[in-house]
């Protein structure tokens, strides 16, 4: 119930952001259940806007399936991407900062904390176990 309500969440931001269509769907690929998910968003009426997004308690972020290959890889581009923008803004006064797909919000001192629990969970196996990958669809 959650992870649903967090995906219809995330989508509304997406095409709120126009980077997909009201015809977008989107799957959980990894999730912590009740606190955060990356998610595979696809959109059949915008070729090549296939994304990987996060959700849930994370910022909302999202970036073009090719450049990662799996939710694990996309989780530490996003990890990554937020602990640059949060020294981005951490140089500027810490002001808050929006990217295009993107809920940073707030300042660099919450987006760094966001970015470290992420972190967190990408450097440790236990957390990319069967009991965080949801069984496909039958």
């Amino acid at each position: 119930m959650w992870a649903r309500a967090a995906l219809l969440s995330l989508c509304e931001r997406l095409i709120e952001a126009d980077l997909v269509g009201r015809d977008a769907y989107a799957e959980v690929a990894w999730t912590i259940p009740n606190e955060c998910l990356i998610a595979r968003v696809s959109c059949p009426t915008r070729a090549g806007r296939d994304l990987w997004a996060t959700g849930g308690n994370l910022p909302v972020d999202s970036i073009p399936i090719e450049v990662a290959g799996g939710a694990r890889e996309a989780a530490r581009h996003f990890f990554l991407r937020w602990q640059l923008e949060s020294a981005r803004l951490e140089a500027l006064g810490g002001g808050a900062g929006e990217g295009q797909g993107s809920s940073w919000g707030g300042s660099a001192k919450t987006l760094t904390d966001q970015a470290e629990r992420l972190g967190r969970y990408v450097r440790d196996d236990a957390f990319w176990g069967t009991a965080n990958v949801p069984a496909p669809a039958a």
